[in-house]
């Protein structure tokens, strides 16, 4: 099983910066546009992802494997930072990963509101999504160095999972969420001041 406790520090600083940044009218859409902005980077560069997990760039060892996905994912970022206010504005209902801004949408409206649950909503899908897509990359890594797609799984959360298809993003970011994520922020997560 992998520790996510390494990756969780960098979601909590960026949080505390938001907190400190952004007034209370601003938050809760600076929050969901950086849900997004990784959720989009990640599917640009799911291709990529997946000749990772496919072996198709050769065996690696892991942290050569994942410095090089993390070093993609900073490449492609800057690709999405140009088209993502334009995605979320024109496509709220794209299935990004399994989710869409749509939802966010309301989210957002309620804590302008001052509904403080909507806010926790975003906040911890914030913390959910960055984990989730975090363990994406760990298990594409994983599957560099030749071991199979439910094996990594396995490696990464130290659950067991039936075989199945493994190839699209929705798919592996849901079970790793529900996997690695949540089972971390059961043990580690209280909402922020």
């Amino acid at each position: 099983m992998v520790d996510l406790s390494p990756l969780f520090p960098e979601a909590q600083t960026n949080m505390r910066n938001w907190k400190n940044r952004y007034d209370a009218d601003e938050f809760p859409y600076k929050v969901s546009l950086n849900i997004f902005y990784r959720r989009y980077t990640m599917m640009y560069m799911w291709q990529d992802i997946m000749a990772y997990a496919n072996g198709l760039k050769g065996r690696k060892d892991f942290q050569t494997a994942y410095r090089e996905l993390e070093m993609l994912y900073a490449q492609t970022s800057g690709k999405t930072r140009m088209v993502l206010e334009d995605n979320l504005r024109n496509k709220p209902n794209e299935n990004v990963g399994g989710s869409t801004f749509a939802h966010y949408n309301e989210l957002i409206r309620k804590t302008r509101q001052g509904d403080r649950q909507a806010k926790e909503e975003i906040e911890f899908s914030y913390f959910y999504y960055f984990l989730a897509d975090k363990a994406t990359l760990l298990w594409a890594a994983i599957c560099a160095t030749g071991v199979s797609k439910i094996d990594a799984v396995a490696q990464l959360t130290g659950f067991q999972i039936q075989p199945m298809p493994l190839e699209d993003y929705a798919t592996v970011s849901n079970g790793l969420g529900q996997l690695a994520a949540a089972p971390f922020l059961n043990k580690h997560y209280s909402p922020m001041p």
